[in-house]
């Protein structure tokens, strides 16, 4: 079986758009795909018995995110921080990802290097495509 084209989304150069309430807040251009990561856990819960049997369930998502820059702007830094939602174009595939509002955004610096880490959670029973869409 072969992969499916239309299914690929992490493929070439990458425009990572900040948002505050919908509003683009700062754009990064030509980034490289490795720049980016992006993590789904399903958090679980899991019960042991008196007679060794278990049960587990979904305690809800947690997605985590991270983008790490050579670029270091304490006036990006803030307009970062501020964020609430985030869009990510992908030249090569054509794919788009968006994380919706809300999102917790935090910057750190690392080895000269401006690193946001971003993080969205749901609660129990909610659908994955509300952490993310691709289009």
């Amino acid at each position: 079986m072969a992969l499916d084209a239309d299914k690929l989304v992490f493929v070439g150069p990458i425009t990572a758009i900040f948002k505050t309430i919908g509003v683009s807040t700062l754009t990064l251009t030509s980034l490289k795909p490795e720049a980016l990561t992006l993590s789904v856990e399903n958090k679980k819960g899991n019960a042991v018995f008196e007679d060794g049997s278990e049960e587990d369930w979904s305690e809800g998502l947690k997605m985590t995110g991270e983008l790490t820059m050579s670029e270091l702007d304490t006036t990006d830094i803030i307009a970062i921080e501020g964020c609430d939602n985030l869009t990510v174009a992908f030249a090569n595939s054509g794919k788009t990802i968006t994380v919706p509002a809300t999102c917790r955004f935090f910057v750190d610096v690392e080895s000269g290097k401006t690193k946001v880490t971003f993080f969205r959670t749901n609660a129990i029973g909610v659908a994955w495509s509300s952490m993310f869409s691709v289009a």
